[in-house]
């Protein structure tokens, strides 16, 4: 079963590196994190290429411990390596491939691992204003081996301590016939409106996973393309467009 929760579709621009800090530094700039230079290689404040930057992302719920901002951790459960999610029985933060020269960053959960927990995208607004308004999406792969059901859901904050649900999603707890690969499964997006996030602020993005149904192993999930706009205030743009008009007009007269 899927519950999918959709509102408006934003453009894709200009893509981070894996390993890079999440800043925006500008109004209707669109940035795209899709994992391509990910190896599973762990956090890190200061990523080298495969890792990924503990200033931006922490996980929540692995036996090894949680991790936090600005923490480093390039061994055990957060560091699991690359992977093509065949036969992963070791619980773990992964790079998978969902696809031919596609890595995204993925969890396999089990008993100790992921359930629940969750993965957070902190995202610091630094256009020298107050941003209100964004535009959200990413595209989420399951690969449904096992037969038990999971559920992966997608959540915001500006605190993170209080989340709002923007989609949810649970694997089937019957598990695809053979042979079995990865599927996108989701790809929702959002636009926030009155998130008030001050200039130096951040925004964050939570990915919550859980046990659903069913008994014995669980499910691949990784999330990929995860898109990120700050829009201007509509009454703002409304202004400038008018303002852009006027002056036309005065130049034709």
């Amino acid at each position: 079963m899927k519950v999918v929760t959709t509102f408006f579709i934003v453009s894709f621009g200009s893509f981070l590196p894996s390993e890079a800090a999440v800043i925006v530094n500008s109004l209707d700039s669109t940035s795209t994190i899709d994992f391509t230079s990910f190896t599973g290689a762990g956090f890190t404040p200061s990523p080298s290429v495969g890792q990924l930057d503990s200033d931006t992302w922490k996980v929540i719920g692995m036996s090894d411990g949680d991790s936090l901002f600005g923490g480093t951790y390039t061994t055990g459960d957060l560091a699991s390596g690359s992977h093509a999610g065949t036969g992963t029985a070791t619980g773990g933060i992964y790079a998978f491939q969902v696809g031919s020269g596609n890595t995204a960053l993925g969890v396999q959960p089990i008993l100790e691992d992921f359930t629940s927990g969750s993965f957070v995208l902190r995202i610091q607004n630094s256009t020298g204003q107050m941003v209100s308004f964004w535009n959200l999406s990413y595209d989420l792969f399951v690969r449904n081996d096992q037969g038990r059901s999971n559920s992966l859901n997608w959540e915001w904050s500006i605190d993170d301590s209080s989340y709002t649900r923007i989609a949810s999603y649970t694997s089937p707890e019957l598990a695809d016939a053979s042979p079995i690969s990865w599927a996108k499964v989701q790809s929702p997006s959002i636009s926030l409106l009155n998130a008030n996030v001050a200039n130096d602020g951040y925004l964050y993005l939570r990915w919550v996973g859980d046990d659903v149904g069913g008994s014995g192993s669980r499910d691949e999930f990784a999330i990929d393309n995860i898109s990120i706009t700050a829009v201007p205030e509509p009454g703002v743009t409304l202004l400038g467009s008018l303002a852009t008009l006027m002056l036309l007009r005065r130049k034709r007269s």
